[in-house]
């Protein structure tokens, strides 16, 4: 004899209020990402480092000559 099913089909009538959004999956998505990819730093460690942070992350200072001058050559 067959086994009865958990959720006959007339139990399990389900329908979507709204359509699915991009935006919302894409959001959820990016969160998920961010959260693998970011480093896990107490504020109080970041802020007490932050001297030595933004000085790695800054670019280096351009060496480049003003082209002013040499227009008026």
């Amino acid at each position: 004899s067959p086994t009865p099913a958990l959720f006959p089909p007339g139990d399990t009538h389900w329908q979507r209020r709204r359509p699915p959004s991009e935006w919302r999956e894409f959001h959820f998505m990016l969160h998920q990402v961010q959260h693998v990819l970011q480093p896990v730093a107490p504020l109080a460690e970041v802020l007490e480092e932050w001297p030595d942070i933004s000085e790695q992350l800054s670019d280096p200072m351009r060496q480049r000559k003003p082209q002013l001058a040499a227009f008026f050559k």
